[in-house]
């Protein structure tokens, strides 16, 4: 028994040094915040293309020289689609921006009353807005709010009614844009992005004519015209 314990002794004082060198040999286990996953970073520029969806609530008054003097409604849907460009800076779980972006547009609304026959177009539509998140890793839900350009197009059938020609006037507006949405990081390079956007745009005036300066201004009156966009953007972190 004395001789097992004494082998027992021998083997412990040979193993525990052992050991302790094979441990000093190891790596130390890495922090407890090294084992958390990796926080995404949204601070760099990103470029990409948009597309929305854009519909318009207004109406318009006429000139008594072009026609009875009606309110008509002028309300419609259209669809544009452009690029987008902006910049990000994220402070802890926050993310503060600016963002540009230019969409081409066509007819928005009409009416086909053969009394009216007139149409709407927004061929232009370009905001500089400021924008603020907060993110959850990689996804962010963000409002905005900036100034909006318009490039609007009244149209309308002017002339007796069997010799009316088309005729049509173009203005740029200066309103406001402001809205919201979410997006996404699918990966370090490639975002998307659903927002909803609302422009507040003036009252504007239109003059129709025909050859023989038959006509007069048409006074477009915006209610509010509202955008839902889609987007995907390539990201360049700095």
């Amino acid at each position: 028994m004395k001789l097992s314990l004494l082998r027992i002794a021998l083997l412990a004082t040979v193993m525990v040094p052992a050991a302790s060198a094979l441990a000093a040999d190891l790596d130390p286990p890495p922090p407890i915040d090294d084992l958390r996953p990796a926080t995404y970073d949204w601070t760099g520029i990103y470029a990409g293309v948009v597309g929305s969806v854009v519909s318009i609530d207004g109406h318009y008054d006429k000139d008594p020289d072009v026609g009875p003097p009606v309110d008509p409604e002028m309300s419609g849907t259209g669809y544009m689609g452009g690029i987008v460009a902006g910049l990000n800076w994220q402070v802890d779980d926050f993310v503060l921006g600016i963002e540009a972006d230019y969409q081409m547009g066509g007819e928005t609304a009409n009416n086909e009353d053969p009394a009216e026959m007139t149409d709407f177009s927004i061929n232009g539509l370009a905001t500089l807005r400021a924008r603020a998140g907060v993110v959850m890793d990689s996804t962010m839900f963000y409002v905005t709010g900036g100034v909006a350009l318009l490039d609007t197009e009244f149209g309308g059938d002017v002339g007796p009614n069997n010799n009316s020609v088309h005729d049509s006037e173009t203005a740029w507006l200066t309103g406001y844009a402001v809205g919201g949405g979410m997006e996404h990081a699918f990966s370090d390079s490639f975002h998307g992005r659903l927002e909803y956007m609302y422009i507040g745009a003036p009252d504007a005036s239109y003059r129709l004519e025909d050859p023989n300066n038959f006509g007069g201004d048409v006074d477009m009156h915006f209610n509010g015209i509202h955008s839902i966009r889609a987007g995907l953007t390539y990201n360049f972190s700095l």
